[in-house]
């Protein structure tokens, strides 16, 4: 939305930046996006309704076999082991 990435209860607010209390249509609030099913259950559970679906993904695998080296796998294994060395180091005080 307006390039940013941003967290908004309603679309239009949202564009045009405001930021008193929402005065908006249903229609006007609706969001359109792609998120992960965990976050439309959760949006679900929190009250919010689902008006449209346009389409849904299926994936065969869910997760990743440790036997497979995953896309970011190098790159989050190298992140973790410089936070765990970090958070091994020296105690300072």
């Amino acid at each position: 939305m307006n390039n940013k990435l941003m967290f908004v209860n309603c679309q239009k607010c949202g564009e045009d930046f405001v930021r008193e209390e929402c005065q908006h249509s249903i229609q006007e609030r609706s969001l359109k996006g792609t998120w992960v099913i965990e976050e439309v259950l959760k949006a679900i559970e929190k009250g919010y309704q689902i008006i449209e679906t346009y389409e849904i993904w299926e994936y065969d695998t869910i997760q990743l076999s440790k036997d497979q080296e995953g896309l970011f796998s190098g790159m989050m294994n190298k992140f973790l082991q410089i936070k765990n060395k970090l958070q091994d180091g020296p105690n300072i005080a």
